[in-house]
């Protein structure tokens, strides 16, 4: 657990007081597809425009009462993107801060999520160079 929450911290840390310019959040247009029962997920956004959306499945995993671990089968599910992303990666941050996949502008990502949170660092596209 202490790995988790440390290798959770490194990927998330942020100094705000190298950036004077006042942060307002974007929104990040997504989907979720497949069987998505008690799957929950969390959408944070970094001073550098990052998003960071976490899904984890929202189940016990040990019994107290025999204390054994309960088998949490891992969901197969598809991440649908409409916001425009550059690069997307995933962690799983209670094994090791190391990337798992890499992604060039995605658009669907296929993920498996389990009891513990997958991490998708979600670069979108910079509206200003656009114009």
């Amino acid at each position: 657990s202490f790995f988790a929450l440390k290798n959770q911290i490194s990927l998330l840390q942020d100094l705000p007081e190298l950036n004077s310019t006042p942060f307002t959040p974007d929104s990040l247009d997504f989907r979720l597809d497949g069987d998505t029962s008690n799957i929950h997920h969390t959408l944070l956004q970094k001073l550098n425009k990052k998003f960071y959306l976490i899904f984890w499945q929202e189940v016990a995993s040990f019994d107290v009462e025999t204390k054994k671990e309960i088998l949490v089968l891992k969901r197969n599910l598809t991440l649908n993107l409409n916001t425009p992303i550059t690069s997307a990666k995933t962690y799983q941050v209670f094994d090791s801060i190391s990337v798992l996949d890499r992604y060039n502008n995605p658009k669907k990502i296929k993920i498996t999520v389990g009891d513990s949170p997958l991490f998708i660092e979600l670069m979108p596209i910079d509206k200003s160079s656009i114009n």
